[in-house]
């Protein structure tokens, strides 16, 4: 015949001494708080089973609240009204109960209310509940009083030690419990978060154009890095409706991190593309988006944005800036490279803006370079700033390379310039370059003469060119 495993709970109840009892009492105790992993279910039968072992009139647990100086109860039995739907609390200071042990990390015995109670306010609507006897133990956990836990009868209840042991006992174990439940919660809410972030990733990722645009005679390339897992930079390409042939660039920057700059940056870049096919020129496509912006979000954040249009057939480019980082030029025949300087407010912060207008020409083997703040702002140990000069010394230098191994070296260099330092906004980076030869294959004049890809065309596009 087999032995049943020891758990000492017999032995206990066999001894039958008061001191076995409370022990037994104890563990029972124990062994039904680890049935509950969430933190509200655990409170509502922490005080259940506190009122039931103890053989009061009425128990419950109190917790801070966080950023005020209150105590709100979060479970309670026995009450004739319950303190948890009416929403009461007490002070976290010396005059309440609670609040005294708290602070003091010391029970508090009040053996009959009504005749002593030792300082303690007590309000009506606990006065209403005729509480006479009033014990309250701290919740301590890890050195630090996460709560208390009351007990109360409608008769004095006199001190005795041992019923005070018991209960602060039980307090203890609770501390434990809840701690527990809390940690395996907010483990959990990690987890959901993490997978959150993961798929706003993902949609994120999918609003950013998958491949660069492949026009005979140029050559586009794009790179994003986000800072936290979302980010608030985008960028976009899309051909634009009419003739002659043009592309529009875009580049922009949320001022702000996170789920809701994903959100804003998604916002953004829908009313941008929307006003941008509809044919305006740079200026007006960032006013009109500007107005949608203020329009229909409700938040305060802001962006920047920079809008291109490039004539694909002659070179012709048209910049309009909304507060963004001013565009490089490189120019192939000296090798200079300066800022494309435009005026402008950012998008989203003010009703009515003006913004003004650039035209330049790029002549063969010239580019253009659209980078966000994260880029020049990328920061080493020592906190020296990458900037916008040492940026323009890298393209000025690099300039013979292709745009997408530029973009590559560009963010290489800044990864040795930063030496691993941890980065805290995201880095966006576009060039666009006229090839240093004319391309054999002639660019055409509309879309009914286009060979392009219609995949890489918007909707509006495709069906303008059938």
């Amino acid at each position: 015949m087999s032995e049943r495993p020891w758990t000492g709970e017999q032995e206990l109840a066999d001894a039958g001494s008061p001191r076995n009892r409370e022990l037994l009492a104890l563990l029972e105790f124990s062994n039904r708080l680890l049935g509950h992993g969430d933190v509200d279910g655990l409170m509502r039968h922490l005080v259940e089973e506190v009122r039931r072992l103890l053989s009061v009139d009425a128990a419950a647990v109190l917790t801070p609240q966080p950023g005020s100086r209150r105590i709100v109860f979060r479970a309670a039995s026995g009450w004739r009204h319950d303190p948890v739907a009416a929403g009461h609390h007490v002070s976290y200071d010396t005059h309440s109960g609670p609040g005294r042990v708290m602070l003091t990390q010391q029970p508090l015995i009040i053996e009959d209310a009504r005749a002593n109670p030792q300082g303690v306010f007590i309000p009506e609507w606990m006065v209403a509940e005729d509480f006479r006897g009033h014990w309250v133990v701290p919740l301590v956990a890890e050195g630090h009083a996460i709560g208390a836990l009351a007990v109360d009868m409608r008769r004095p209840l006199p001190a005795s030690p041992s019923d005070a042991q018991l209960l602060q006992l039980m307090a203890n174990q609770a501390a434990l419990a809840l701690e527990t439940a809390r940690l395996q919660e907010e483990a959990r809410r990690q987890e959901r978060l993490a997978e959150q972030l993961r798929v706003a990733r993902q949609i994120q990722l999918s609003l950013l154009p998958p491949d660069a645009p492949e026009v005979p005679g140029w050559d586009v390339a794009a790179a994003y890095r986000s800072a936290q897992v979302v980010g608030g930079d985008f960028y976009d390409y899309f051909y634009l409706p009419g003739s002659p042939l043009r592309l529009g660039v875009v580049i922009a920057d949320v001022a702000d991190k996170g789920i809701p700059a994903a959100l804003f940056m998604a916002l953004s870049r829908t009313v941008i593309r929307t006003s941008a096919l509809g044919g305006r020129r740079p200026a007006a496509v960032l006013t009109r988006a500007n107005s949608m912006i203020v329009g229909d979000s409700q938040s305060d954040m802001f962006l920047t944005a920079c809008y291109v249009t490039l004539d694909l057939t002659t070179g012709r480019i048209v910049v309009a800036n909304a507060g963004h980082n001013r565009p490089f030029l490189h120019r192939a025949t000296d090798g200079a490279c300066v800022e494309i300087r435009t005026r402008g407010l950012v998008l989203g912060a003010f009703e009515e803006i003006t913004l003004e207008e650039r035209e330049i020409s790029l002549d063969l083997g010239d580019m253009i370079l659209l980078y966000s703040d994260g880029v020049t702002d990328a920061t080493d140990a020592q906190g020296e700033v990458f900037g916008e000069e040492r940026l323009r010394e890298f393209v000025r230098q690099n300039a013979g390379l292709s745009a997408r191994a530029l973009l590559d070296a560009i963010l290489a260099a800044i990864e040795r310039f930063t030496g691993g330092a941890a980065q805290y906004d995201d880095m966006t980076l576009v060039a666009v370059r006229r090839q240093a030869e004319a391309p054999e294959e002639a660019i055409p004049v509309d879309w009914s003469q286009a060979s392009f890809p219609s995949q890489r065309m918007p909707a509006y596009v495709r069906r303008r060119a059938v």
